[in-house]
């Protein structure tokens, strides 16, 4: 018989393997060593992606096929080999471009972990923050939809969907993931008073008494995040969309997806699928090119029956800024792609007219490392854009890059430790402490990095003060 693991015990385990990976990557960075690559299995980890309800999860690499990959540690269970088997299982039952491959399951010192597929385009909650236009909002929703019909199809109920659990890839499609509380239809049913697990702000409310879940827990699930991602917050019922709103119709459609009763809600995913289909832009457009083909035909015929004149060719339209920001794209995407950060931050430079543009072009002069093209790049931003400055300009960045570009190391890492902790800062900061390579800053470092991951941990989780 196999040895239980308890929560605790699995914790550690996962929370050592962590500090052993940082641990290791500040040294290297510190005192110029090579570095100890941190394995989980056969996988290299990379970087830790961020924490759910029932793992860990990092970004590694599988060196027998050569492929990037998501590693899951499971900490929490019982046991916990049970809940890591039940999200394989249910990840394996099924296969849709919109679901997160499975790829392996295995244990490593006891701690179980699952292998995936690689999202690396965040959440859908944090592609939200690109203010992207509704037509691809739409899209994306659609895919997500049909994804869940697809599990539903294959006898599974997801349970907890919301925007952090649907992953954007590299291509910009969809994934759902975490099935971790997924289970077959009305497999789990509360006692009448205990909550089924879930999120509380998408949970259907049958599911939240604690009533068996079936798909139309999920289709209920999915209309609030949809709501969220068209108008940019939670439904509220003393707040109806408004009627001029472009997707006043579509929130029509999201609302009887929300109906209080299950029966009152659309007979499936797919005829909700369908719905959304018939309102959207893809849909008007075949209904126009049917209808200009039409018409292009009706005028030919005439024109022939006339014999008249050719008249010559209208002058072409005027590009749109749409045409012009998507075509800057495409020329800013293949640097993207190839790291060339300093050529893509040049390229945008007075040309970037949108917020997504213009927060491209911040991201791409952090990472060439050009103050001068940061702050042209924050100044742009500032100027055109009401929407909440970047982590990339803050000032205390700002301040602290200038620093490192004079010579002043130490007083860069002083002005960064001070100010509030972000990723942009912590890279600045391994910038300015490598050049002292002082294990004072190291501790320090390593208390900045774990404020950004996990909330101010105990000081002992850098090992013992210097």
């Amino acid at each position: 018989m196999s040895e239980r693991i308890t929560v605790d015990v699995l914790r550690g385990r996962a929370r050592g393997l962590e500090q052993q990976r940082v641990r290791a990557a500040a040294r290297a960075r510190l005192f110029g060593a090579e570095e100890t690559p941190t394995h989980v299995g056969r996988f290299v980890l990379r970087r830790r992606l961020g924490a759910g309800a029932a793992g860990v999860v990092y970004a590694a690499h599988d060196p027998a096929l050569r492929r990037d990959v998501a590693i899951k540690l499971v900490v929490v269970g019982a046991p916990a080999d049970a809940v890591m088997l039940a999200e394989a299982r249910a990840l394996a039952r099924v296969s849709h471009p919109s679901l997160l491959a499975i790829y392996e399951i295995g244990d490593d010192g006891g701690v179980p972990f699952i292998a995936t597929e690689l999202a690396t385009g965040g959440t859908l909650r944090e592609w939200l923050a690109t203010e992207p236009p509704l037509a691809r909002r739409l899209e994306i929703l659609v895919a997500v939809a049909r994804g869940l019909a697809e599990a539903h199809r294959c006898g599974l109920v997801h349970r907890d969907l919301k925007p952090d659990n649907v992953l954007l890839g590299a291509d910009g499609r969809p994934r759902i993931a975490d099935f971790g509380l997924a289970v077959d239809f009305g497999a789990v049913a509360g006692d009448g008073a205990t909550p089924l697990p879930g999120t509380p702000a998408y949970m259907a409310p049958e599911q939240a008494r604690g009533e068996a879940a079936d798909p139309r827990s999920d289709q209920y699930a999915f209309c609030v995040v949809a709501h969220e991602v068209l108008f940019d917050a939670r439904p509220e019922p003393t707040a109806p969309v408004p009627a001029g709103h472009p997707a006043a119709a579509i929130g029509a459609i999201l609302a009887r997806g929300r109906s209080p009763a299950p029966a009152a809600r659309w007979p499936s995913m797919d005829a909700l699928v369908e719905a959304l289909e018939a309102r959207g832009p893809r849909r008007r457009r075949r209904r126009w090119a049917t209808a200009a083909a039409g018409l292009v035909g009706a005028i030919t015929v005439g024109l022939v029956a006339q014999r008249a004149w050719p008249t010559p060719p209208a002058p072409a339209p005027a590009p749109t800024e749409a045409d012009l920001d998507r075509a800057l794209f495409l020329e800013v995407e293949p640097l993207l792609l190839e790291g060339r950060y300093d050529e893509c931050a040049r390229l945008l430079t007075h040309r970037a007219r949108t917020d997504v543009l213009r927060n491209v072009w911040v991201q791409c002069a952090h990472a060439s490392r050009s103050t001068a093209q940061l702050r042209a790049a924050c100044a742009a931003w500032a100027a055109a854009s009401p929407a909440p400055r970047p982590p990339d300009c803050a000032e205390a960045l700002l301040d602290a890059l200038a620093l490192a570009d004079a010579g002043e190391p130490r007083a860069c890492a002083e002005r960064l430790l001070a100010a509030p902790p972000s990723r942009p800062g912590f890279v600045a900061l391994s910038r300015c402490t490598a050049q002292l390579g002082e294990r004072a800053l190291y501790y320090r470092q390593c208390q900045y990095q774990q404020r950004i991951d996990d909330g101010l941990p105990p000081p002992t989780d850098c090992g013992p003060p210097p």
